[in-house]
């Protein structure tokens, strides 16, 4: 199950298997200031141990997204970079990475990939004014735009795996 809360109340979000919060909501949930150096996995660490969670996609505005799960016994953090161009309306770009992270687990893919699609998708629909969708040309387009850059880091997510 993956869930975009939008309640501060984590009880709520037991069962889940992956969590979709932005960084207020992740800070609301674990009752921690966003101001504090190194809280974000810290964070990600406390929610993720209370709920018995698989993993956690934080979408972090303008600094990209933050993907954790857990890797034997610790938590692994990738750092997704931005790829928006330009930013006119934040209005619907949580639910269109939710939707996007969702479709690719269901096409198949491992949580990482989705959670690198659903930035792209993301960072496409942040340019548009108002509440808006993005095709499949759109996607396919920014995909062909990023593939070096996609390409590397499927690249060096086989070189961790292979090292643990």
């Amino acid at each position: 199950m993956i869930v975009a809360p939008k309640d501060s109340a984590p009880e709520k979000y037991r069962g889940a298997g992956v969590l979709v919060p932005n960084v207020k909501e992740l800070a609301q949930l674990v009752n921690m200031s966003i101001e504090v150096s190194g809280w974000l996995p810290d964070a990600a660490e406390q929610l993720m141990s209370a709920l018995q969670m698989e993993s956690l996609l934080v979408t972090r505005g303008a600094e990209g997204m933050s993907y954790f799960e857990w890797s034997e016994k610790s938590l692994r953090r990738v750092d997704i970079a931005t790829n928006a161009r330009a930013v006119y309306d934040v209005t619907g770009a949580g639910d269109t990475v939710v939707s996007v992270f969702t479709l690719t687990l269901a096409a198949g893919a491992d949580r990482e990939t989705a959670a690198r699609m659903a930035n792209v998708a993301g960072g496409i629909v942040v340019g548009k004014r108002g509440t808006a969708s993005i095709s499949v040309d759109e996607m396919q387009e920014r995909l062909n735009e990023n593939m070096d850059l996609l390409l590397a880091a499927g690249r060096m997510a086989s070189a961790r795996e292979a090292a643990d």
